[in-house]
């Protein structure tokens, strides 16, 4: 069956369905006062309802990227477009600290923001210990 086909038939189970819906009728008895197999009714309104489901979940993906959360308007619009940004890349991280390892074998581990002069200070005190 072509596509074209297949639309008209969906075209025309969607518009049963929707007769339906505002009929205040149960299904079954919708089916049966207008001669439609109550299995095919169920069939195509599963179908509709997949494939609704289906183009939803198309267009949302199409709007999003990861990491970008739509307000209700743009989720709804799916018009929406996003320009991409080059973003620079972040700065280096200094390290929060670095270990000083001694002839001995001794170790002192430093912050980054260690005044140097306490530093020297530091290192004598621990070499004068070692000798």
């Amino acid at each position: 069956m072509g596509q074209r086909r297949s639309s008209e038939r969906a075209g025309y189970w969607r518009g049963v369905i929707g007769k339906q819906e505002s009929s205040g009728m149960s299904a079954a008895a919708f089916c049966r006062q207008h001669q439609v197999p109550e299995s095919s009714f169920y069939n195509w309104k599963r179908k509709l309802k997949q494939r609704r489901r289906e183009d939803e979940s198309k267009r949302e993906d199409q709007a999003t990227s990861p990491g970008i959360t739509l307000s209700g308007a743009a989720r709804k619009n799916p018009t929406v477009k996003f320009v991409p940004l080059a973003l620079p890349t972040p700065p280096t991280v200094k390290p929060a600290s670095c270990e000083v390892v001694l002839p001995d074998g001794s170790r002192v581990i430093v912050s980054s923001q260690c005044d140097p002069d306490w530093l020297r200070e530091i290192l004598q005190v621990v070499q004068e210990r070692a000798c």
